[in-house]
């Protein structure tokens, strides 16, 4: 539970998410319904819909024009996001599986330990891609930084330094 909890704090904090894998989608569960069946079964699910909504945002912070990332940090938030959707998927697989078992009454402690395991991948998957992104706008934001400091000792500091490449959620923590 505490895993799931930080798993959801990191992707919180990151609200993010490109990547060249096949993701799949998450079945519903309603809150309150007799479908999820336990509170395992309805914070992983829960889980798949924000980390989805995490991939769905960084996918179009890499599409962005202008670019939200520099030429530097975009590979390796690929590398994150594709990683992250890796997780995700099998994540997905474990989690059918534990609730359709759950849902018949007929769930084993493997199949729980498995969702739990594919939960750590995604928590760890999305600490990953936030360390990437957070530390490609903390970049992006030292240099406009120096630039406003440069400007202020040339004399120029009237000038309009644009923050445009920096995310307004990724700067505010």
């Amino acid at each position: 539970m505490k895993r799931i909890f930080w798993a959801f704090l990191v992707a919180l904090t990151v609200g993010f998410a490109i990547g060249c894998a096949t993701l799949h989608t998450a079945h519903p569960v309603t809150v309150g319904s007799t479908v999820a069946a336990s509170g395992l079964d309805l914070d992983t699910y829960n889980l798949l819909v924000f980390t989805k909504s995490v991939i769905d945002q960084t996918k179009a912070d890499l599409a962005a024009t202008p670019p939200v990332f520099t030429t530097t940090a975009t590979p390796f938030v690929k590398q994150g996001l594709n990683y992250l959707i890796q997780a995700y998927n099998s994540l997905d697989a474990a989690y059918q599986s534990y609730h359709a078992a759950v849902v018949a009454g007929t769930v084993t402690p493997a199949q729980a330990a498995a969702v739990t395991a594919a939960t750590t991948q995604v928590t760890q998957a999305t600490t990953a891609l936030a360390t990437t992104k957070i530390g490609s706008s903390l970049k992006t934001l030292r240099n406009q930084i120096s630039l406003m400091a440069k400007n202020e000792v040339e004399g120029t500091e009237d000038q309009p330094v644009s923050l445009s490449a920096i995310p307004f959620e990724e700067v505010i923590q």
